[in-house]
């Protein structure tokens, strides 16, 4: 005899779909006493405590779960225990601090197909910030995903992955906008460092948008399409040339910060 199958896939999505507009006409305070919301928050509570931790592996996932949670909480549920599962699996996962022997060489240890790490992020004297970003993608709603990573001594210290507060027009305004924020990111860190009274930092902010590092490097006048971008890089230009920074383009087979912006 033949078979079939019959799905209700179909019937939950529009049920989730009905759940979502209903939650949409609530007031914030009416939304915190939702059940599907309190759960939603609750998951990602969880996650988020991993991911500011140890877990960088899940910052964009995490982002996503959160952002979330008071819109379409069932799917941020949904999210949250996919992640769950995976720090389940991957529990014996974590952060390498090496030690001043141990760094010695490993950015030949991490080469691979000819493409070399980005040798500055191993020494100890120096803070190098990656950041990326991915320009308005369709699942949150064209606003661009940002995000970097501080290095310290071939370590990670600090990171962050974010929807990024104003919209962007183009590739190059939202790497711009990701490279402002690991620029900040590369600020608290050395001034942390500072008040321990160790020794003085060079700062890298490391970037794979070629146009990005042109604009930011070029003291050439712009046209009127791009002189808006011009503006918003004032300070890292002017960081630049004090020298409080300095700049690198790296391929994108090396920038870590890619790991915060795509799932």
């Amino acid at each position: 005899s033949d078979e079939c199958v019959l799905p209700e896939g179909h019937y939950l999505k529009a049920q989730e779909d009905e759940d979502n507009k209903a939650l949409a006409g609530l007031t914030p305070t009416q939304k915190a006493m939702d059940v599907n919301v309190k759960q939603a928050q609750s998951v990602a509570g969880e996650v988020l405590w991993c991911s500011g931790r140890t877990r960088l592996d899940i910052a964009y996932a995490t982002s996503r779960c959160c952002s979330l949670a008071t819109t379409e909480p069932q799917r941020a549920v949904r999210i949250g225990k996919c992640i769950l599962r995976y720090l389940i699996a991957t529990a014996d996962y974590g952060i390498y601090y090496p030690s001043a022997q141990a760094i010695k060489g490993q950015d030949l240890l991490l080469e691979k197909d000819g493409v070399k790490p980005f040798d500055e992020q191993f020494r100890q004297d120096t803070i190098v910030s990656f950041s990326d970003s991915s320009y308005a993608p369709e699942a949150t709603d064209q606003v661009s995903i940002g995000g970097f990573i501080v290095y310290l001594a071939g370590a990670p210290v600090a990171w962050r992955c974010s929807r990024q507060e104003l919209q962007s027009y183009s590739t190059l305004e939202s790497e711009l906008q990701a490279a402002k924020e690991g620029f900040t990111g590369t600020l608290s860190i050395s001034t942390l460092l500072g008040e321990l009274s160790l020794h003085h930092f060079k700062v890298w902010l490391a970037i794979d948008n070629k146009p990005c590092v042109q604009l930011l490097v070029s003291n050439q006048p712009t046209s009127w399409r791009t002189r808006h971008l011009k503006i918003r890089a004032d300070i890292l230009t002017q960081s630049r040339a004090s020298g409080i920074i300095a700049l690198k383009h790296v391929p994108g087979e090396i920038e870590l910060a890619d790991l915060l912006t795509k799932a």
